[in-house]
């Protein structure tokens, strides 16, 4: 059962839903028993009946676990941040470098994502490590470098823009998203 348990968590903290679902329909004992795989399917009942089974459950959440936030934001899942917000999960939590997961939304452009977590209080200036950036940073950098083609880089930014996020000096972006930072100016 160990093995089975580790690749539903395994499957789910990497944001792979199919993978989740074929795990859950070759051993159904597994369903419920993994806040994992409940928060990777935005599965609000799941994740209700393991913190009923144990109500300290996101707080013990290690930091590798507790960065299944940052994974849900790459993807672009909104519904489960939005959930995990509700559930007590820190959408605030730093990765290794300092990123967070607006960073990673901002990344890939996932608008909705975006969207969630600033509602939820996501810290529009957090600076990681490695380059000093904040996620509007990111969302610059992504949009012109190494974007996503499902993403919504425009409306990610007016987002965060509308959230308060400053348009740091001297940014460069794609040019729909120059647009939308010239129209807020510089910070």
């Amino acid at each position: 059962m160990q093995s089975a348990e580790n690749a539903l968590i395994s499957a789910a903290l990497d944001g792979n839903s199919k993978q989740v679902r074929f795990l859950l329909a070759q051993d159904p004992a597994l369903a419920g028993s993994s806040i994992f795989s409940a928060a990777a399917l935005g599965d609000a009942g799941g994740l209700a009946g393991c913190l009923a089974r144990d109500p300290a459950l996101i707080g013990d959440l290690g930091k590798t676990d507790a960065l299944l936030v940052h994974e849900t934001a790459r993807e672009g899942r909104a519904a489960a941040l939005q959930l995990m917000a509700e559930l007590g999960f820190d959408l605030r939590i730093k990765g290794n470098n300092g990123e967070t997961a607006l960073h990673w939304a901002c990344w890939h452009g996932q608008a909705e994502a975006v969207r969630a977590l600033v509602s939820n209080g996501a810290d529009l200036d957090a600076r990681e490590s490695q380059f000093k950036a904040p996620p509007i940073g990111w969302l610059a950098h992504g949009s012109q470098h190494c974007r996503n083609p499902a993403g919504d880089y425009p409306l990610a930014a007016e987002i965060l823009l509308k959230g308060g996020a400053e348009v740091p000096a001297g940014i460069t972006a794609s040019v729909e998203v120059m647009a939308v930072l010239k129209r807020f100016g510089p910070g």
